[in-house]
């Protein structure tokens, strides 16, 4: 899977169609000249795009989210990690009262979020593998040891070199 974030340019939505647990519709996400594709589902009578939070998504609206490229050559986006990070829709109110100017961030800590930790499970499940294979192919005489820590610190490793 591959890591996407960016501004919705457009939406392109295919006419609603009936299905075994209610109406659906495809859609198409155009992020930096490029679509993204998946599926919207009826809640309250209406397609809405949602994210996994059920925040709604449109033109403007910045997206993260994880795509595989399928068999045809679309790029499917994985709904689970789809999260609204920033930006305002263009069919939303402007503000009516000024807004207080934000205060800055007491700390240097990221924000996590469901791409961070879908590339970390993804880090782990690789050091244990990683690991395992060693040991698996490591000479009798000179076994490999395959430690909590040990796992974490080769997953760390992993993580800051796909997050950079």
């Amino acid at each position: 899977m591959s890591y996407k974030k960016g501004v919705v340019q457009s939406i392109v939505m295919r006419e609603a169609k009936e299905g075994k647990f209610g109406k659906f519709a495809n859609y198409a996400l155009k992020i930096d000249d490029v679509y993204y594709n998946s599926i919207a589902s009826e809640h309250n009578g209406k397609i809405e795009i949602k994210d996994a939070a059920y925040a709604l998504i449109s033109e403007g609206t910045e997206v993260e989210f994880m795509f595989s490229v399928n068999d045809k050559g679309y790029n499917d986006i994985d709904k689970k990690t789809l999260k609204v990070i920033g930006g305002q829709p263009k069919s939303a109110p402007a503000p009516q009262a000024p807004v207080a100017s934000p205060q800055p961030l007491q700390s240097n800590k990221i924000e996590a979020s469901a791409i961070d930790a879908h590339i970390w499970t993804e880090c782990l499940k690789s050091a244990v593998a990683t690991l395992d294979a060693m040991a698996k192919n490591a000479p009798v005489d000179k076994p490999v040891e395959i430690s909590h820590e040990r796992v974490m610190k080769l997953a760390d490793i992993y993580f800051n070199k796909a997050i950079s």
